[in-house]
């Protein structure tokens, strides 16, 4: 995806106000019931609308190379694709809503009015955030938020209303649970068939994209059980795995490249040697060394300890000799 995409729908956006024809934002909050996304229709006042509006402008404008002052010829610049797997580090990133199941479960309520519902019923505890249709004449986009729940703030016990302080004046919000909060940053937007992603978290939590890791690390584990004569037991970290999903998310961060178990089976002594060591054994004491030093031996209470090894987390500092774990950059 082309970085003057996002410029076109930033100016489409800026252009809209909310007195003219055939313009609106409609607002819907988005949660899960046994894993299937529901949605709730709100009705939102203009200020809402407006501030809706205004986030995406401000979250879509000037962060990806403007293209407005390239040369003739030039190529815009390519926003980076999507990959779970992969951290964003503070920029936008791409990629096509068809690509992520999660994504066209949520689009597809869309086409069928009668399956949007409404807050009757639902704990404002789960939900995973908004959606927000903005639409001009044919042209229309869906802008994804997360929202803050306040848990603290409803405990009744602490608090004996929620208020507001301006000009001077505390005005009352609330004293029942009945609150939620928008907060100030966007998680991604979509128009045509284009996904922008502002933040990997929030984008993971409202499309329900656990699903995903498991796949990427049934990857990683076919490849771990082609060397089972290194990993003595190996053959059962896919059953031990499915209740431990951040050993899940390790194993699927490693699908990105694994030519390194080949390196690790090639450097067995070294492997052996970082578990061995005083410091580092902390760590990685549940992961047990065959006798004759050739082989692991994987145990289930030892799964965070092979992820940790596995990841390549046990440094040592060229400067100072300290030992620690880092996490890799993927």
């Amino acid at each position: 995806m082309k970085s003057k995409q996002i410029d076109d729908d930033v100016k489409w956006v800026s252009k809209i106000s909310l007195d003219q024809d055939q313009v609106g934002v409609d607002f819907n909050f988005i949660w899960y019931r046994n894993s299937v996304p529901i949605l709730a229709k709100v009705t939102i006042d203009n200020d809402i609308k407006q501030s809706l509006l205004d986030k995406f402008i401000k979250d879509y404008s000037g962060n990806v190379a403007s293209t407005d002052n390239a040369s003739e010829g030039e190529e815009a610049f390519i926003v980076p694709k999507f990959d779970i797997v992969t951290d964003l580090s503070g920029q936008l990133a791409s990629c096509k809503k068809d690509e992520y199941q999660g994504v066209e479960r949520v689009l597809n309520i869309f086409k069928n009015e009668k399956e949007l519902g409404n807050l009757s019923g639902i704990e404002l505890e789960n939900v995973k955030g908004y959606c927000a249709t903005i639409y001009r004449k044919e042209r229309q986009l869906y802008l994804f938020g997360s929202v803050n729940k306040f848990n603290a703030l409803k405990k009744k016990h602490m608090f004996g209303f929620i208020g507001n302080v301006s000009s001077n004046t505390l005005s009352k919000i609330s004293d029942d649970e009945h609150i939620i909060g928008i907060n100030p940053s966007t998680v991604c937007y979509i128009s045509g068939n284009n996904v922008v992603i502002k933040s990997k978290q929030y984008f993971e939590s409202i499309f329900n994209l656990s699903g995903e890791y498991r796949v990427r690390a049934e990857g990683t584990i076919k490849a771990l059980k082609k060397h089972s004569d290194f990993f003595k037991g190996i053959d059962q970290i896919d059953k031990d795995a499915k209740s431990k999903f951040m050993a899940v998310r390790g194993l699927a961060k490693m699908s990105a490249d694994l030519s390194f178990l080949d390196e690790m089976v090639s450097k067995k002594d070294k492997v052996i040697r970082v578990i061995q060591d005083p410091i580092f054994n902390k760590k990685l004491g549940k992961i047990k060394v065959s006798k004759d030093n050739q082989s692991l031996e994987y145990s289930k209470d030892a799964i965070f300890e092979f992820v940790n090894l596995l990841g390549d987390h046990a440094v040592v500092s060229a400067i100072t000799g300290n030992h620690f774990f880092a996490e890799k950059e993927q």
